[in-house]
């Protein structure tokens, strides 16, 4: 059921800590379930990545406000701090590659996609190409298990191999510009948004903080985000927002305060233009699934 705040975990139901250089960890889904029986709760990892990939059973599937019915095979890639979980049949099971955000954002970019976002792939794409990311998964996952000598680099490797092929199967990745703003512009805007988009900092200021010009910072984040710096802000709260309303009891008033809203009525407003519903009843239509009351699987 819904709480008052979304926990942080390093691996599903143990407490998080600070992640080492290099940090890998492969396991099943079921060897944890002693844990989570079936169901993992709303939670997200401070700084790891995760890729997964389902070679067994159905069942139901979130990241953020989105969810899907799936049976296998599927996939799923999940950024640092993203609210995920998911409902499975007993039989069900998945391998699970977590790794440094950091590290996975690197692979991905040395693949041409200049903006990592979090999915989730089911149905679709032809059978060898699912096999194929099957057998870099079962292969990242064999590595870790031997721990044999240079174990990590090939993990590391079959990371790659499994973004390639999730790529393959449904990622859209704009074709890289050579005239393009670097990407560290682009990604230090995104992190200060992160840590401040509850303090109503100006425009202006979230630019002097990266000690980058107006026109390069719009270009960086218009290069890596199709969104300008005002957006990108806006798109936080939003998500912030939704997080609040879904995975919490919290109340409109009080996430309204949360997120820096001096009036609760301007921020019913703001939240309805972007949504075309009310706080209220957006967390009506969307709340379902994640307290519990869907359809058994």
């Amino acid at each position: 059921m819904p709480t008052t705040s979304i926990p942080d975990y390093f691996v599903y139901g143990e407490t998080t800590r600070a992640l080492n250089a290099g940090f890998l960890h492969v396991e099943l889904v079921s060897a944890r379930n002693f844990v989570h029986r079936g169901k993992v709760l709303p939670h997200k990892h401070p700084g790891m990545a995760q890729i997964t990939f389902w070679f067994k059973g159905k069942g139901r599937y979130f990241i953020e406000d989105q969810s899907w019915t799936f049976s296998h095979p599927a996939a799923s890639l999940v950024l640092a701090d993203t609210v995920h979980g998911f409902e499975v049949n007993t039989h069900s099971d998945a391998i699970v590659l977590s790794l440094e955000n950091a590290a996975l954002e690197n692979i991905l970019n040395e693949l041409g996609i200049p903006s990592a976002q979090s999915l989730f792939l089911h149905h679709g794409g032809q059978p060898p190409q699912w096999q194929a990311l099957h057998l870099a998964m079962r292969n990242a996952f064999d590595e870790y298990e031997a721990q044999a000598p240079y174990w990590s680099a090939q993990v590391n490797y079959h990371a790659a191999s499994a973004a390639i092929h999730l790529q393959r199967l449904g990622m859209q990745a704009p074709a890289p510009s050579t005239t393009s703003p670097p990407r560290p512009v682009a990604a230090r805007l995104k992190s200060l948004i992160n840590l401040h988009f509850r303090e109503n900092w100006p425009i202006a200021r979230y630019v002097g903080e990266i000690g980058a010009s107006d026109h390069t910072a719009l270009r960086a984040t218009k290069a890596a985000f199709g969104s300008s710096i005002k957006n990108l802000v806006v798109q936080r709260r939003l998500l912030e927002a939704k997080r609040l309303l879904v995975y919490t009891i919290r109340s409109s008033e009080d996430i309204a305060y949360e997120l820096g809203f001096k009036d609760p009525a301007y921020f019913n407003r703001e939240f309805k233009k972007h949504t075309g519903f009310a706080p209220g009843v957006w967390r009506k239509q969307n709340a379902a699934f994640h307290a519990g009351t869907q359809p058994k699987i």
